[in-house]
């Protein structure tokens, strides 16, 4: 696929969805919120003006303290259990989640958190049943190598054959991966590597076009520490990422269920 190609797809309705997608996560909404609510103050309309404070005050402060997060994405997280290294695997599906391609970093800087332990556990999986296909997805975008391509290349760094990896480039969102895949995996079992968060939508594309994914979950953002302290609790950013993996994880499953409610 040409560059302008690439770019071409890349402006279309998919770049609008992202751009609607992160302008509706809780940090843009509560920006906006006191941004409107400091506009109010310099009009009549003062009444106003401190319900939208308050409001966005009341929404950071649940983002930034741990036990709203903690709660809703640890329950997300946990609906599936670890992968069970006892069940045989063929076929391994690790999905995309983004990179950046700058030569002037290793390979493991250039992937994103998210895809890098991914990769790792596909790998992990892999060793044990080290006849099995590894199926890489994602999309480039405007890079000029795919997610897909860059996961690869991490694998057979890490010691899988490239003759046994098998790339979908073309795959731009989860809806995509399920479908690409769909017809090459053709109805027998596979073990499915994603974020626990992204586990239940993923695996629900899936079974929608009656395929049949293990799940192995991994990329966990809540953790249960046996030597936690109380200063764990107090207002931190990384609580608002993980709210906010929450919330894209809902806003996708809502959309989910709409589009299957009206297909």
């Amino acid at each position: 696929m040409s560059y302008h190609t690439r770019v071409r797809n890349y402006m279309d309705g998919f770049f609008l969805k992202k751009i609607l997608g992160a302008l509706a996560m809780p940090l843009p909404i509560i920006l906006f919120l006191l941004s409107v609510g400091v506009i109010l103050l310099f009009t009549q309309k003062q009444t106003l003006a401190r319900i939208t404070l308050l409001t966005a005050t009341v929404l950071l402060w649940l983002s930034s303290m741990s036990f709203m997060p903690n709660s809703l994405l640890g329950a997300l997280e946990r609906h599936f259990p670890q992968y069970d290294i006892s069940i045989p695997a063929n076929q391994i599906v690790v999905l995309g989640c983004g990179h950046a391609n700058d030569s002037q970093l290793p390979i493991t800087s250039q992937l994103k958190a998210c895809s890098l332990t991914r990769v790792i556990e596909a790998f992990r999986i892999w060793q044990l049943n080290q006849d099995a296909v590894v199926y890489t997805s994602g999309y480039g975008g405007i890079e000029p190598f795919s997610t897909a391509q860059m996961h690869a290349r991490m694998l057979q760094q890490l010691g899988v054959p490239a003759a046994q990896i098998k790339m979908f480039e073309d795959a731009r969102d989860t809806e995509d991966e399920a479908q690409l895949l769909s017809a090459e995996l053709n109805g027998q079992p596979f073990v499915l590597v994603t974020s626990a968060s992204h586990m239940l939508r993923a695996s629900t594309f899936f079974t929608q076009r009656g395929q049949k994914p293990i799940p192995a979950p991994t990329d966990h953002l809540i953790r249960h520490y046996s030597d936690s302290h109380w200063w764990g609790h107090l207002p931190d950013a990384s609580n608002i990422q993980k709210t906010e993996r929450w919330w894209y994880e809902r806003l996708g499953r809502t959309w989910q269920w709409l589009k299957q409610a009206f297909d």
